[in-house]
């Protein structure tokens, strides 16, 4: 064998030898996610976590699409489907605490040189509801990669108020490798995407020989199924309802129990955590329109013989301890439409209050002896609070 020759094989084999041990970025990372969350709501005999809606054990369903390096992910060209509906559970522990949030089988960062990017969303919570259909739904569908759609959501509200869930939808976070994250994690950003609706409940009523006892509420004709659709353009999220529609009642509950014959006071009684609604955003329709949203109240209104059978604390009256003395008692019905409630917001007055995305929508009523008022204040829900939840 020549020296030339020699010479080239040795120079084979050390390059071979640099090739093989070159540097890459081929170090598995695993990807974690922390998240803003707007404040904190005690629904459906849950704990919510002190800072944030998320309840503790409970989940959000993760997606994300890989595009090139060189790419810029772009919602009707969406790549490669990377994580599909990837369960995390949410916990309120800390990074060293086993109660942090967690999923499996862990999914990790591509690595390389030039790695893929990938583009998360995610929505809030993925619950397996009953099968008799009392605790609604939430059904996603992928995207098509056309029209900016990053998926949509078919919603179907829970029954009955104390069942209700917090549907959230989070940002997209685009265009992410672990070089560009904080030690690889996706910081997720949870929008309400239902109605926050509440109901409540007081009499003008001040002549201790007199009760006014509610005895029945309900909020009729509200919709309860749409398709919530999310769209990603210049770097935004947008989301919208459509298809809203299925009209049903739903109890008005006090303390989350069935209002058993309460005496109102001239302070607000109702509006307790099991007493609200999460309802889907939705138009009031005219009382003279097809099925008109309203609050049907049902009271009686007795009348004593003596004071003796009721005793005051100030200005609130009191329950008597039974009927003995009654003189006389009415019943009362009324039909309330949400289209011609007025709220008094800031010094304004403002009628036909629509249900809104992240709205807060109080509902007072003020019945007796009196002709009843029908009032509303609207205040947004919460917005994000200031600062991460480390989740990951």
């Amino acid at each position: 064998m020549t020296f030339a020759v020699m010479a080239a094989l040795i120079l084979a084999a050390g390059c071979a030898e640099i090739e093989n041990k070159s540097a890459t970025n081929d170090v598995q990372h695993a990807i974690g996610f922390s998240n803003y969350a707007p404040k904190s709501l005690t629904k459906a005999d849950d704990t919510y976590a002190s800072s944030t809606t998320l309840i503790n054990g409970k989940k959000f369903g993760v997606y994300a699409y890989a595009t090139a390096n060189a790419a810029t992910f772009a919602a009707d060209a969406i790549g490669t489907q990377f994580m599909n509906g990837v369960e995390v559970t949410y916990g309120t522990g800390g990074d060293s605490d086993a109660t942090k949030n967690s999923y499996s089988p862990m999914r990790y960062w591509p690595s390389g040189d030039t790695p893929d990017k990938l583009t998360f969303w995610a929505y809030y919570p993925v619950y397996t509801p009953s099968n008799d259909g009392t605790e609604g739904s939430i059904v996603y569908t992928v995207p098509n990669g056309s029209d900016n759609g990053v998926g949509s959501y078919s919603f179907t509200t829970a029954t009955t108020s104390p069942k209700m869930v917090d549907f959230m939808v989070s940002d997209v976070v685009n265009d992410k490798t672990y070089a560009n994250t904080s030690n690889g994690v996706v910081p997720l950003t949870f929008r309400h995407q239902l109605a926050k609706i509440k109901v409540v409940f007081k009499t003008d009523n001040t002549d201790d020989c007199t009760a006014v006892v509610l005895t029945d509420a309900k909020v009729r004709n509200i919709n309860t199924t749409g398709t919530l659709s999310t769209t990603y353009s210049a770097g935004a999220t947008t989301t919208s309802w459509g298809s809203v529609a299925t009209p049903a009642n739903f109890e008005v509950l006090l303390s989350g129990a069935d209002i058993n014959n309460e005496v109102l006071k001239t302070s607000v009684v109702g509006g307790a955590d099991l007493d609200l609604f999460l309802m889907i955003p939705q138009t009031m329709v005219a009382k003279d329109g097809t099925n008109p949203q309203n609050i049907l109240v049902e009271w009686d209104v007795k009348t004593f013989d003596t004071a003796a059978h009721k005793t005051s604390n100030g200005a609130t009256a009191t329950a008597p301890s039974s009927d003995n003395g009654l003189l006389s008692i009415t019943h009362n019905t009324a039909v309330l439409y949400l289209d011609e409630c007025v709220t008094t917001d800031g010094g304004s007055t403002q009628a036909d209050i629509d249900w809104e995305k992240n709205n807060f929508v109080t509902y007072t009523i003020t019945i007796g002896p009196k002709p009843i008022r029908f009032t509303a204040k609207v205040t947004a829900w919460d917005s994000e609070v200031n600062g991460y939840f480390n989740v990951n």
